[in-house]
Parts: structure tokens; sequence; C-alpha cells
């Protein structure tokens, strides 16, 4: 048996494998999680899992889990999963479908194996499922395969006592394919229903047999009708395959003992050293590995306990086999009938006190983890599983293109490398080209760039962020910027040392890439992977530098073009999208288009001889330019899994992640970006997302200028090796209309561009003539999916608080309501745009407030204190206009031009107060539409002022007293007004019962009235704003409100009751 301590960064020796079918059942995935954790079991193969929304559920959030499907199947018939992180996963999809998993397993030094879950449902033909089986085996010869299988099928080649017509064909494909049966005579059998015999099988390919080994089917594990089947991969040889530690540390600075550190690393560095810019920089790389490893330990992850299991619920699993033990004897000895019905009973019984026990338990201790851990941390781990935001290690698929497929790990990554990282190839240079490659090669500049000093050194480490992922080394910022106070002068002698010789240390070019999957791809195809580039932070520090001084000079040789929008501290994407809204609304002509560029892999493909070629043309000093061809010489990416580890050479492309990538694609793409202006062809680029408008009085005009500006577009990417993606470039008719069949005909290397309704542009949504309701529907969508993500966790007597949705509210909706509102703020407040964003608001504002469905959103915005989301968009764009000098008259509010002629700090003054008047302004909008409207009334006699939530940040209502602040609820007149009653008549005969006659005047309440109004006075219609006011007076109302609605709850249990009760 293995042990937990025996995994992790020690590596492996041997996996340990459960096999079960577990009959989609809550109370046996939860059984099988606890018996994992005790037994130190590495991979489930599981058949008939527990499925909710195309998932497998039940299992920790760090486990792997690996279905056949890319999800929405509510029932999925096997999953493979993976407990230990030591184990490297491949997925094979083009094997797999919803009943069979196929996936590469390896570990420590361990040759791969390829386990297979297999699940023949009883209700379907044997046939397809050997069809499947075979297509596998065939698919993988000479591979180690192994087999867990719920054939659903009896035959003696696996000692099921019978054999039937399934087990036939599946004996007939076992000696077709040569396979091995693992299953053992002797043990107990895997199924035990109405009787016992084996239907589960295990399979083993002749190479994969002798690695298998510990057959054994585990008795009462679970209260599943099929036995558990447990076995080892990889026992026999355990003296040989542990792998070593792992050359790729992650520190822990929490735990960091900083005194060794620094006396260490004063020790290490000094910056009298002499020496080469390499050999200083590998001195000062095993300084601080050095210091690291004795200063602070490394990042370790131990196995969690199951949260919610209990002794209670051990001991009903305890009860409940002890019944299934006694009920399966009393079948075997042939027991009469009504004993054994007798003991079928009890085990029921218990078995069901055991299914409910844990449902109970996991629900409780969800709720208390929520209601605890969430309110703790809004942004933690709670708001991270709810948004699908926790990101587990990717599982690597099959590879498919060309017409063949991966079978490997290794393949895979090397097709998706070839894919994401390509190589530069000079053999297929043009004349252009080899031109190029002959200038940067021959530069030589006799300036010098000055050395940095300790100014500089201090403003780029204060510039680089905590708590930011490590590179291959480990050493983090936090790390780095100890190191500065310390040594910061011995950091400033390196840096200016390889400034001096030219160098970029070879030891900072090692980037660890991470490969995200893009979840709206198929995961076969070697682009659905997003790199993320985990570069060396001193190296990157160094870049920093380096960035300051390439970009300053830059600017003083006058080639920064303002048409690019992104990588700029200065500039933003809503800047982009107003100029290219300006641009459109400035043309003269009868037809405005535009057409949005994509670059293929734009960051990844640069091609860096068009890099050193910018350089030349802003004359970069000699020490400089040989610093960035050192930058970009000699580097490499490796890619880590577990044990598996794959270094590419990169010879293209900017690190993304990398300081200096942003510079180098701004420096490239302003070269286009200048000439096309002095072409008169208007273009804004954000980043490599780049909008081309062209216009003309008719279509052939139109038509003729955007084709020139694609062709002068076409020939600048071929000269930098660039490619444009004919599939994803689109135009669009910003002004005029045109019919479809008669939009201009445009091409990209002789392939057409599609012409679209609509696009969404730097996350903003452009329609057909600049309408936005698209845009309007966009945030309605993404609003509602958020709040059904937040639905789980937001309870009426549980789960967030009304403090920490507000938290969220602030940080989540507002930013995605109001991200590019300086665009179209001026129609948001158009009426068919309220409606839908009041629609998208009101989901999320019930959450908030806990109230009944049918209060109206108009008393929802002023119990949540949430003003309506037009005006918080109208908001965002006077916010904007006052910062940019715009004037602005919406909603009767005038915005007013900052004056010229005046100090800065003087204009700051007069912005801020610009921008305090426009929200006074908004606020009173909002008072004005609160006091005119028709709905929410009952809500109006409380809170007369729409803001009063929003200043009274204590006030968070209860459920009960929410109902007689909105007038919803329990109130026969309300309830009778919506058709839920026959009658709007209260217990006491009063002909309309609503929350003012129960809070006033209703004598069934007169014990509680009279406790509150000694409390807090008389209580009328004048008193109740009085009431909401005071913090001491509300809570003595919640205890009001609460008494009550606990008394209707009893009368109308009361009421509802059989007449003999």
């Amino acid at each position: 048996m293995t042990s937990r301590h025996n995994h992790g960064n020690q590596g492996t020796s041997w996996v340990r494998v459960l096999q079960l079918n577990a009959q989609r059942s809550v109370a046996v995935s939860g059984m099988l999680r606890q018996k994992a954790h005790e037994e130190a079991i590495d991979v489930l193969c599981i058949q008939e899992p527990l499925c909710g929304f195309g998932r497998v559920q039940g299992f920790p959030i760090s486990s792997r889990v690996i279905t056949g499907s890319s999800g929405g199947e509510s029932a999925l018939g096997a999953a493979i999963i993976v407990l230990n992180e030591a184990i490297d996963v491949m997925v094979l999809h083009d094997l797999s479908d919803t009943h069979t998993v196929v996936a590469e397993l390896s570990w420590g030094r361990h040759p791969s194996v390829y386990l297979v879950s297999m699940y023949c449902q009883f209700s379907h033909p044997i046939t397809g499922y050997l069809t499947r089986l075979e297509a596998i085996v065939n698919a993988l010869p000479n591979k180690r395969v192994i087999v867990c299988m719920d054939a659903n099928a009896k035959s003696n080649l696996w000692h099921s006592g019978t054999t039937d017509g399934r087990g036939e064909a599946l004996a007939e494909l076992i000696f077709q394919m040569d396979l091995v049966v693992e299953n053992v005579a002797g043990q107990p059998a895997t199924y035990s229903h109405t009787s016992d015999t084996n239907i589960d099988v295990t399979l083993s390919t002749p190479s994969g047999s002798p690695l298998l080994s510990n057959w054994t089917v585990q008795v009462n594990w679970t209260t599943s009708d099929h036995r558990c089947i447990t076995f080892d991969i990889g026992r026999c040889r355990q003296d040989s395959l542990a792998a070593p530690p792992s050359p790729y540390p992650r520190y822990n600075v929490r735990r960091a003992d900083w005194e060794v550190f620094r006396t260490i690393v004063q020790e290490g560095m000094s910056s009298e050293i002499e020496g080469s810019a390499e050999d200083l920089a590998d001195l000062t790389q095993a300084t601080l590995t050095h210091a690291c490893q004795r200063a602070m330990p490394t990042h370790r992850k131990h196995p969690r306990a199951v949260p919610w299991w209990t002794g209670e619920i051990s001991e009903a699993r305890r009860l409940a086999f002890t019944a299934r033990k006694r009920l399966q004897r009393a079948k075997a000895t042939d027991q009469p009938e009504q004993i054994i019905g007798a003991y079928r009973r009890i085990y029921q019984e218990l078995r069901n006190n055991l299914t409910s026990l844990i449902r109970t338990s996991k629900r409780e201790s969800w709720c208390r983890f929520v209601s605890e851990e969430g309110n703790k941390n809004p942004w933690g781990l709670v708001y991270k599983l709810s948004m699908g935001k926790f990101r587990k290690a990717p599982v690597f698929s099959s590879i498919s293109s060309d017409g063949t497929v991966t079978r490997t790990w290794e393949e895979s990554v090397t097709r998706i490398l070839q894919a994401l990282v390509p190589r530069d190839e000079p053999s297929t240079d043009t004349r252009s080209h080899e031109l190029v490659r002959k200038m940067t090669r021959s530069y030589v500049s006799a300036d010098i760039e000055p050395k940095f000093d300790l100014l500089d050194l201090e403003i780029a480490v204060e510039a680089a962020k905590l708590r930011r992922a490590p590179g291959v080394d480990g050493i983090t910022t936090e790390v780095v910027r100890e190191v500065y106070r310390v040594c910061g002068a011995e950091l400033l002698h390196l840096f200016n040392a390889c400034l001096t010789d030219g160098v970029f240390p070879n030891i900072w070019k090692l980037g660890d890439l991470k490969l995200i999957p893009k979840t709206d791809k198929p995961v076969s195809d070697a682009r659905s992977y997003r790199p993320i580039c985990l570069l060396p932070v001193l190296g990157k520090l160094f870049e920093r530098l380096l960035c300051v001084r390439l970009r300053s000079r830059y600017r003083r040789m006058g080639l920064e073009c303002d048409r690019q929008y992104g990588f700029k501290p200065e500039r933003s994407a809503e800047e982009a999208m107003v100029h290219l809204l300006d641009v459109v609304q400035n043309k003269a002509h009868h037809y405005v288009a535009g057409i949005f560029v994509d670059f293929q892999g734009a960051f990844d493909t640069l091609w860096w001889p068009g890099i050193l070629k910018r350089l030349i043309d802003m004359r970069c000093p000699g020490n400089l330019y040989r610093v960035v061809v050192s930058y970009l010489s000699n580097r490499k990416v490796v890619v880590r899994s577990g044990n598996h580890v794959k270094e590419w050479e990169a010879t293209m492309g900017c690190p993304q992640g990398s300081v200096l990538g942003p510079i180098f694609w701004n420096m490239v793409m302003d070269e286009m970006l200048q000439s096309f202006r002095e072409e008169g062809i208007e273009c804004i680029a954000y980043a490599d997302d780049l909008a081309i408008v062209v216009s003309g009085n008719s279509r052939l005009e139109l038509e003729t200028a955007a084709q020139d500006a694609m062709d002068a577009l076409a020939g600048w990417a071929r000269k930098l090796r660039l490619t444009i993606s004919p599939t994803k470039t689109v135009g669009l008719m910003l002004k005029g209309k045109l019919s479809q069949s008669r939009y201009p005909t445009l091409r990209i290397e002789h392939q057409s561009i599609r012409w679209v309704r609509s696009f969404r542009y730097l996350g903003l949504i452009l329609e057909t003539g600049l309408g936005f309701s698209a845009q309007a529907h966009f945030i309605q969508s993404r609003l509602r999916r958020i709040v059904g993500h937040l639905y789980r966790i937001c309870r009426t007597e549980w789960g967030l608080q009304r403090s920490t949705l507000r938290t969220l509210y602030a940080g989540t909706i507002l930013p995605v309501v109001t991200y590019g509102a300086p665009a179209w703020f001026r129609r948001a407040s158009m009426p068919r745009h309220r409606r839908l964003l009041d629609s998208a608001q009101r989901q999320y504002l019930l959450l908030v407030v806990r109230a009944c469905r049918t209060v109206s959103t108009d008393a929802l915005q002023v119990l949540a204190g949430c003003a309506p989301l037009d005006l918080e968009i109208v908001r965002a764009g006077f916010r904007y206009c006052a910062k940019h000098s715009i004037s602005c008259d919406l909603l009767g509010i005038s915005l007013y031009r900052v004056p010229t002629g005046v100090s800065l700090a003087e204009q700051i003054g007069i912005t801020r107060r610009y921008i305090k008047e426009a929200e006074l302004d908004l606020a009173m909008v909002w008072q004005r539409r609160w006091q005119e409207t028709d709905r929410g009334r009952g809500t109006y006699l409380w809170f007369p002022v729409a803001g009063f939530s929003y200043r009274h940040t204590w006030f968070d209502p209860p459920y009960a007293a929410t109902c007689f602040l909105t007038g919803h609820g329990f109130f026969h007149a309300k309830l009778h007004e919506l058709g839920l009653t026959t009658t709007a008549t209260c217990i006491c005969g009063y002909e309309r019962e609503d929350c003012l006659h129960v809070m006033m005047s209703c004598p069934a309440y007169a014990e509680y009235r009279a406790e509150l109004e000694w409390q807090i006075g008389p209580i009328n219609s004048d008193t109740l704003r009085e009431i909401v006011a005071s913090r001491a007076k509300f809570e003595y109302f919640i205890v009001f409100a609460r008494h009550v609605l606990d008394l209707r709850r009893r009368l109308g249990r009361l009421m509802s009751a059989p007449a003999n009760e």
C-alpha cells in the first residue's frame, strides 16, 4: 500500500488504481472519496459517475477529472479521476466518447501506461462497445494498455460462473486481440445485487500485464451494488523508479526567515567582484538560490481530509455494511423469504439513513464554508469556485493535424509548440528579408547609452508587481525587493555590467511556458492553448530598465505614432473606441466602413530582424543595441507537467509576459501606422487589434479605398513575416446602408473577407450604423451569467452577506457595465437600452436585497442603494469627459471644458469639482425618477430619498423586514392582486390586509406591536421614515417583523393541516 507522503515532489514508484461503477449515487461518490483518502488511491476509473450540468461531481477541486466529452451531456458513462498531482495525464479525445475514456498516465521514470475506463450500458448492444475497444487497441500498438470496464457481460473467462451472449462476444474479442484478463479467481464477486457474479472486468495488453499486480476485490467499501476493484501499476519495479527532486522550486516567501536570507545575500554579493556580465549573473543567481533554499521552505501540497465526513457518517456506514452482510448471508444460506425480506428492509432503511446523512453533511459543510470564507474574503476561493475561475493543472489532449493524431504527451506538446512558438526559417527569405538581416548584423554605433543609477533601479523595483508567479528559478518579486534593500549597489553593478558588455545573460532567457486551454476551442487543435511565459524576475527587472531607455529615445526621435493606444501608460482601450467613433462621425462621405484586422499569432510570430531594424531607424546606441541583440538570441522555453519537461528553442516572437515585448510590437507597428497616416488612411490600433476606417460616396469608391488599404497592409505584413487571418478579419458598415448582397468585395491574399452586422471591438459591440442595442443585450447576458454563478452561494438563510455582495457589485458588475461607457454613454438612457439594463440589474439586486421576486426594479434599486445602470454608464462617461476636457450636455446636465491657461494643480481641482457636480446632478436625476414613477410606492413611504441605502452602510434588512419595506410577501392584499389568493381579507376580518394594517392596527399582532411601540414610540405613516433612519429603532423593527413572519408561518401550517389533526 502506498502512502501519500511517498508522492509529490519526491515522485511516486507505483500507482494505485480503483475501479468501480458508482451508479450515479451521491452516497457512493461520497464514500468513494473518503475511501480514496484513507487508502491512498491515486487514480479512479469510474463507470456511471455522479453527474450534474454535464460534469462529474463529488470529488476534490484539485483532482483532474477526465471524460470523453467536452461537456453538455447530462449522463456521462465513464470517467478517469486523477487524485495524485505527481501523475502526468493526457487524454486521447479521438479514442474517447461519453461511455469511454482513454488517457495516457506517466509518473517518475516509469514508462507511460494507457488507462481506459469503459461502461458497456446494459440496454445497448455490446457490439458498439467492442468495436470501440478494438479501435483503441489497434490505435495503440505495442503500448501498455489497461482497460477497466463494467462489461455487463458474464463469462467463465473472468469467473462469472456462467456465460451469456454478451460475454461470448467480449471473450471472442479478447482472444482475437490477444488481451489478458486480470480478474483473479477466488476473489469475491464484483457484483452483488440479486446474486453474486462478475460483470466488472480488468483487461490489459501483453506489454501492460507485467506492470499490473495486487488485483483485489474490496468488500464493503461503498454501498454500490458493484464492489470496488483495486490494483497497482508498476509496483514490481518499485526500487528503480524513484524520480529525482524537482529542479524547479517554488519558494514560500510568506514563511521566509528574512534575517538568514539577508546574511547569506550580503556575504555572497559584492560590487567589487570582477568578471563578465554572464559570470556576475550566474554568481547572483547562485547566491539567491542558496539564500532561498536556506531561508524559506518550498511550497508543498498535502492531501486534505474530506471536510464533510463525520464520525456519525462512519458509524452509519458500519451499520449499513453490517446489515448488508447479514442480508447476503441470509441469501447464501437459503433462509426463508420472510427473513430475507426483513433483512432487506433493515438494510434499505440503514442505507437510506446513510445517504441522508451524507447529503445533509455535505450541504451543511458547504453552507458553513461559504458563509465563513466567502464573507471573510469576497475575492477568495468561494468566489473563484462559483465563478469558475479556479484553475486546475491543464490536461493535455491528443492533437490532430495533417491527418495524424498524437499518442504521447511529448508528441502533443511538440505539436502545440510548433504552432504557438514557430521558428524563423532563413531559407524562406525573400531578397528584402536578406537585406534586413544583413543590415542588422552589420550595424555599429559609436554612441554609448549611459549607465543606470540607483534612482532608475528604485523606480524599476517599485514598478514590479508583487504576488506574481516566478520563473523557472522560483525567485519572486518579494525576494528581489529584499535583495535591493540590502544589496542595491551590487544589483546596480550587475545591470550596468550587462549594459556595458552589451549582454543579456543566458540564465535569464529561459521561460517557463504555461499552456492555458481555451474553453471555446476544440481540445484537439494545437492553437486551442494560450501560451503564458513566466520569466525570471531579475531578467524582467533588467528588461524594465532597458524599456525606459528605449521608450525615451524612441519618443525623442519622433517615431512614435499617436494612433497606437496599446501598451502606453497614458492611453487606454476606451480612448481608442472614442477615437474610432469620432473618425466615423467626422467623415463627410455617405458611406463609412470599418475593417477590423486580425493578425494570426501576432506576438508569437514577430520577426526579430524587423525589431532590430526599428532600433537602427532610431539610431540606437551601440551598447544598448548589442543588449537587445543578445536578448533576441539563444532564447528557450520549457513546458513542464509533473515529471515531463520539454525544452524548445524560440527564434521568433515576443514572450508573452515579458516587459520588452509590448514596446517591440509598438515600434514595429508604428512604422505601418505612420505610413498609413501619411497616405490618408485612417487607422486605430490597440496592441495588435487594428481598425481601418474607409469612406466613399458610392460602393465603388468605398471598395477601392478599402482594397487599397488592405493591399498596403498585406505588403507590410509580408515584410515582417506576419500573417493576416482572412477568416477572422471582418468588415462592418459604420455609416450608410448597403444591401447585404452589395457589400464591397475585399480580398486578403486572394481570400475574401466577411461583412458582418455587428462586431466586438476591444470589448465593445459595434453595430451597423453605430447602434448599441447589441452592447446592452451583451451586458444583460453577462450579468445573468454572473448571477447564475453567484446564486449557488447566496441564499436567504446563509451565504454571502449584503456587504460582501455590495463589494462584488462594485468590483464585478459595475466594471462589466461601465466598460466602454465613454463610447456610448450618450445613448445608454434611451428607453430600449434602459429596459435591458434594468432587467440585467434586477437579477443581481434580488440577491442583494433578498426580497420577493414581485418587487419592482425601482424599489430594489433604492433598497440596495444601487443607482440605475444607465446612470452608472452616464457617470463613467462624464468622468471621462471631465478628465479629457470634453464638453457634454445630457439628461439636463451640462459639463464644460476645463479652462486652458491654468496650472496643472488648478486643472486637477477643476476636474474634480466638475466630476463631483455631475455626480450630484445624476443623484438628482435618480431622485426625480423615484418620485415620478408609479412603481414601488409602498417602499417610497419608508424611503422617500433614493440614495438612503447607499449612504447608510449598516442597513441590511432580512427577508421578514423586506416584506414590510416593500409590501410584498405574505400580505393577503398583495397576494390577491397577484392572483395567488382568493381574498384580500385579513385574519382579523379587516377587508384589506397590507403591511400598514399589520404594522399599525391588526389585533392579531397587538402583543408584538405593543412591545415595538414601547421601544421606539408610536407607529403611524409619519414615523416610518424615522424607524429606518435610526439603526437602533430599525433593529427593534426587525425583531417585530420576524415575530410576525413566524406567527404567520405557524398559522399557515395549522390551516393546511388535516382536519383530524
